[in-house]
């Protein structure tokens, strides 16, 4: 079978090809999710059918390096050097001090469920020198951002929560795809600003036909419920 990409066909045959799912409304049939999450998730899912995959140039905040200029002074004769921010090479046209304010105001504690990657006992920490978006560094349980892009965070958190469940599945592709899928459903549930388009451009990166797109979307509801039952928890025992 052909390595076709998402952008072959639309996102919604992807996830309704499957003979299993074909006609079905149900997407989570032998897991623990709630009938109102699943109904949310199948308005997701159909919501994207009208949705094109677009890339999103997003800003990271290690497009902002500190190089070393010698100053002399006229008078002594004396040189110095001083650290001075400047673009890399291939980012010329980047506003470099809306970058430096944007990292200096990113407060992680202000995230959007910032709470529920503490209930997971997850630490969060920003980055201006990392070279990804975001990371998240299972021996430490530690999520890396070098974004302020909130969605960047949740993708993050959903690796984190993936990655230590007891059935976690060792592959790579299948959980980029798990963790942007769950992505967007949460960001959709919670009211979380999030550009769907760029969310499919990444879908696409990561799909071939030889997903399997039941497993990716039982995974992505387990983990969707997962984070609802819990911020639930959480706004209860305030």
């Amino acid at each position: 079978m052909d390595n076709k990409k998402i952008t072959d066909f639309n996102l919604y045959d992807l996830f309704y090809r499957s003979a299993m799912f074909f006609n079905k409304e149900i997407i989570a049939l032998d897991v623990n999710v709630s009938d109102a999450t699943d109904k949310k998730l199948n308005k997701i899912l159909k919501e994207l059918e009208f949705i094109s995959a677009k890339y999103m140039d997003e800003i990271k905040f290690s497009d902002v390096i500190y190089e070393i200029f010698p100053e002399i002074n006229q008078r002594t004769k004396i040189i110095s050097f001083n650290y001075k921010p400047v673009s890399k090479k291939d980012k010329k046209n980047i506003d470099i001090s809306n970058h430096i304010e944007r990292y200096k105001n990113f407060n992680v504690d202000n995230l959007p469920l910032i709470e529920v990657a503490k209930a997971f006992n997850i630490r969060v920490e920003k980055s201006n020198t990392l070279e990804t978006l975001g990371r998240y560094v299972a021996n430490e349980k530690k999520i890396i951002l070098a974004s302020d892009y909130v969605p960047t965070f949740i993708h993050e958190l959903v690796h984190g929560i993936d990655r230590h469940m007891s059935d976690y599945i060792h592959d790579e592709n299948f959980n980029e795809l798990v963790a942007e899928l769950s992505t967007i459903f949460i960001c959709k549930i919670f009211s979380i600003p999030i550009n769907v388009s760029y969310s499919i451009h990444y879908l696409d990166a990561y799909s071939t036909m030889e997903v399997n797109v039941s497993k990716m979307i039982k995974r992505a509801s387990e983990i969707a419920e997962s984070i609802i039952k819990i911020k639930e928890h959480i706004d209860k025992n305030r």
